[in-house]
This record gives C-alpha cells, structure tokens and sequence, in this order.
C-alpha cells in the first residue's frame, strides 16, 4: 500500500479507488494504519470463520497436449462435418 502512494500516479489511482469503493478519498492515507492495527487473534477468528472445508473452490488443472490445443482452436469437427463441443461430451 504505501509503495502506491510513492508517485502522483500512485496517489491519483489510491484516492480514485478509495472515492470510488469507500466514498471517501482521505481512507487511502489511513489504510496502512488500519491495517497496522489488525491483531494475530482478529486474522485467527476471521481465518477460522471463512477458511472451511465448506466454503471452497477447488481448481482442477490437468495437462493438454499440443493437439489438444490445436483441435480446441481449429473447432474439432467430426467425419460428418458437424462440430463438436469437445472431448469427452
């Protein structure tokens, strides 16, 4: 945050967010403050409360091959020349 406000540009774009998020412009030169002020125990409390194994997103990434890739891009048609909607559907 206080990099942010290092330049002009910095300080433009940190009082744009603030105005814009919060209304009020002079919270982007207390932020650090506000953030300083933030206990071990509050991040505990908030961790404990949000971070559930029923409140997640799980991302499953798995590898393509460069056909895979080339098949998605050119529209993978099938013999009749109709196209497909992809692998596996």
């Amino acid at each position: 945050m206080a990099d942010r406000l290092g330049t002009v540009a910095g300080r433009a774009r940190e009082l744009c967010r603030y105005t814009v998020q919060f209304g009020e412009p002079q919270l982007a030169f207390t932020a650090v403050n506000r953030i300083l002020d933030v206990t071990a125990e509050e991040v505990r409390a908030m961790a404990a409360a949000r971070l559930r194994p029923d409140n997640r997103a799980v991302l499953v990434y798995e590898p393509v091959t460069s056909k895979d890739a080339a098949d998605t891009a050119a529209g993978q048609t099938s013999g009749d020349g109709s196209e497909q909607e992809g692998a596996g559907r």
